[in-house]
């Protein structure tokens, strides 16, 4: 019963109308804490410069030039890699 009667009362609240520029004035606090909310123009050149340095570390990096592949090294010291576990006796 006590369920019953708060539904009741609440069907009997009536609708209040807002205050003419309530909307207005909401819409304004938004935009004005939205403009306070930018970052500084430091922090923008800050971003833009390590973006542009973490560039040129990549492009140093794809653009070096390679080092000779192993294949190579070990002809030119004469290294020859064998699959024979044990030395010839012969």
């Amino acid at each position: 019963m006590r369920r019953e009667k708060k539904i009741e009362q609440l069907r009997r609240v009536q609708k209040v109308d807002a205050p003419p520029y309530l909307l207005t004035r909401v819409r304004a606090k938004i935009r004005s804490e939205a403009i306070a909310e930018h970052l500084p123009h430091s922090w923008w050149w800050a971003g833009a410069a390590a973006f542009v340095l973490l560039l040129l570390l990549n492009a140093t990096v794809f653009f070096a030039p390679r080092q000779t592949p192993a294949a190579d090294l070990v002809e030119q010291y004469g290294l020859h890699q064998t699959q024979q576990v044990y030395a010839d006796e012969n």
